[in-house]
């Protein structure tokens, strides 16, 4: 049997392979051409596991008001989505008007007017129409677009994880490219336990299937999980959500958390001085560069209005104040946290939103098309481009944005 002949851009390619992080695979991006070459060409196969942020993934958020409309946010790869003559009014545009009608079979994917959930690239839509059962996976950077059954019990939330998330470590099958994990509390003599149900695909593609319906341990008592859509932070393979009591007074006291690889729960209390009783809004779970559950405080009511205290939780199950981060005019209303551009989407008063880098604490503002409903416009879903994308779409030209995501 004749013996295979490999170039040397295949050799590189499995090479770069074996590098599981982000950060390894953009500096050797920058290394050399052929390199950086090596790495664009095999960009489709490699999954680094995210490391540190990068604020160039950034490309805009989705508001979900009356239906999904994307906020596009300027940035070097903002042309990673296309843009449709004559469609966009204000940089904000319909998934629906970016996913080409011939990948979706002849289905209306303008019915799929609902965003459930979004990352690494991906759209996870349903319809508000009776007539349409089913959810719509698609990623409008790529046009790919396929369709599944809803769960199997009526959730309150669909939780998108892609295999960005899970590192070798910690899922037995990393086979599995795309995760959906379909979640409902389920409260029992003042004790709350978490339903949930997993749609697998092994590609890209979002063909896969539905698992078994499963029901966690018990959590903890005299608890409410804030589980509703669009409240959950995903770190590595646990998602996470707020709890509050349910006191006379209810305040935020607790993170909740569930691993997707095993199913195990458990609770997090907060620090004393992050349990507010008086608004919801003043607290946005978020992560540190390196992985950390990390807990976003409006500070007003101890420094003023203006601060943002950073909260890290540690591995010796302690809260500190990492950093504070003073924004004039802050008003935390609708916070919104960019897990892999490490980035808070806020608003000053009079309804101006912000974009704020929690770990250089620089901000800028951003352009809103719904400049009269911006605090009505429901969830903002973030919109981010996926690392293989991001290593695709390097050249020679590049060497300043990858000195900057590896610095």
């Amino acid at each position: 049997m004749p013996q295979r002949t490999w170039t040397a851009k295949e050799i590189l390619g499995e090479v770069f392979r074996r590098l599981n992080t982000a950060t390894d695979l953009v500096n050797s991006a920058g290394t050399c051409k052929p390199w950086r070459r090596a790495i664009i060409d095999n960009a489709s196969s490699l999954r680094p596991h995210p490391n540190r942020f990068n604020p160039n993934l950034l490309l805009g958020f989705f508001y979900r008001w009356e239906c999904a409309f994307l906020q596009r946010v300027l940035g070097p790869f903002h042309f990673a989505l296309p843009a449709i003559t004559g469609s966009e009014e204000g940089h904000y545009v319909k998934p629906c008007d970016i996913i080409p009608a011939e990948n979706t079979g002849g289905v209306n994917l303008a019915l799929y007017n609902w965003l459930l959930s979004s990352r690494d690239g991906f759209l996870l839509l349903k319809s508000l129409s009776r007539d349409v059962v089913d959810l719509c996976l698609c990623n409008p950077m790529t046009g790919a677009c396929t369709f599944l059954p809803t769960a199997a019990f009526r959730p309150e939330a669909y939780v998108l994880i892609t295999g960005y998330d899970v590192s070798v470590s910690e899922c037995d099958d990393m086979a599995v490219r795309i995760r959906i994990v379909a979640v409902k509390s389920i409260y029992d003599c003042s004790s709350i336990s978490l339903q949930y149900q997993h749609f697998c695909s092994t590609s890209w593609s979002g063909t896969g299937s539905w698992g078994p319906v499963m029901r966690s341990d018990k959590i903890k008592k005299q608890l409410i999980v804030d589980a509703d859509q669009g409240t959950e932070l995903v770190c590595g393979s646990t998602i996470y959500w707020l709890g509050h009591s349910t006191s006379i007074v209810p305040a935020y006291s607790s993170v909740a958390a569930m691993d997707v690889c095993t199913g195990r729960t458990r609770t997090i209390e907060l620090p004393k001085q992050c349990r507010n009783k008086y608004n919801f809004s003043d607290h946005v779970l978020a992560m540190t560069s390196d992985g950390r559950l990390s807990l976003l405080r409006n500070a007003r009511r101890c420094r003023g209005r203006g601060h943002i205290q950073v909260w890290v939780h540690n591995t010796g199950a302690q809260w500190f104040v990492l950093r504070t981060i003073k924004v004039p005019n802050l008003c935390f209303q609708n916070g919104v946290f960019w897990p892999r551009s490490g980035c808070l989407l806020a608003e000053e008063e009079g309804g101006q939103q912000l974009l704020i880098n929690i770990e250089t604490g620089s901000s800028r503002p951003i352009t809103c098309p719904y400049a009269t409903v911006s605090n009505e416009a429901g969830f903002r879903y973030p919109y981010e481009m996926d690392w293989s994308t991001y290593l695709s779409m390097m050249n020679p030209f590049v060497t300043a944005t990858v000195s900057m995501c590896s610095n």
